[in-house]
């Protein structure tokens, strides 16, 4: 009989090392003393454990199949994260356009709201002001969208490309973030 230490068993059973000898000495791989371990015995036990019984899947391989399936379904769960927060580039260009044909609406709309503040000014100072104002109106429509119409058709062209915005987004940028959260 051939008493062998673990990292010896473990070379001439083909195992990764002792940690793996020391995980079948777990599962009842017989042992003669601490570290010394009988060749024979070992070896016909790990025959014995790896073989199938009553046509079942070796424990063994049964394990590393969960295992790498576990493996496969996470993998396979973060690429469908990473698709729903992605948006086509077709969704993403019709979006951007209608961001745009709504804000071209609003500046095309100016003329009428402003003429009547142009009106009547008298100096260069006072005419100044009136544009200072009308700019911070326009950098205010580019910026915050006061009256929610550029998100409403931000969120419509989404929900229609099948891209639902969830009612507690405060914009559109939140859908990605929001669905990540689920």
């Amino acid at each position: 009989m051939t008493v062998l230490s673990a990292a010896e068993l473990a070379e001439a059973l083909g195992l990764s090392g002792p940690r793996a000898v020391y995980r079948l000495c777990a599962d009842g791989m017989p042992r003669r003393g601490r570290g010394a371990y009988a060749l024979e015995e070992c070896a016909a036990w790990y025959g014995r454990h790896l073989a199938p019984t009553n046509g079942a899947v070796p424990p063994i391989q049964a394990a590393r199949a969960r295992q790498l399936s576990a493996a496969a379904l996470r993998a396979e769960r973060k690429l469908a994260k990473l698709e729903r927060s992605v948006l086509p580039t077709d969704v993403a260009d019709a979006v951007h356009d209608a961001y745009l044909r709504t804000l071209a609406d609003r500046f095309r709309r100016l003329p009428e709201e402003w003429t009547p503040a142009l009106l009547g000014i008298e100096g260069r100072r006072a005419a100044l002001v009136v544009l200072r104002d009308l700019r911070d109106v326009l950098m205010a429509e580019i910026s915050e969208d006061p009256d929610g119409s550029l998100d409403a058709a931000r969120r419509a062209l989404l929900e229609e490309a099948g891209y639902p915005i969830p009612d507690d987004a405060e914009d559109v940028g939140d859908a990605a973030e929001a669905s990540d959260d689920a």
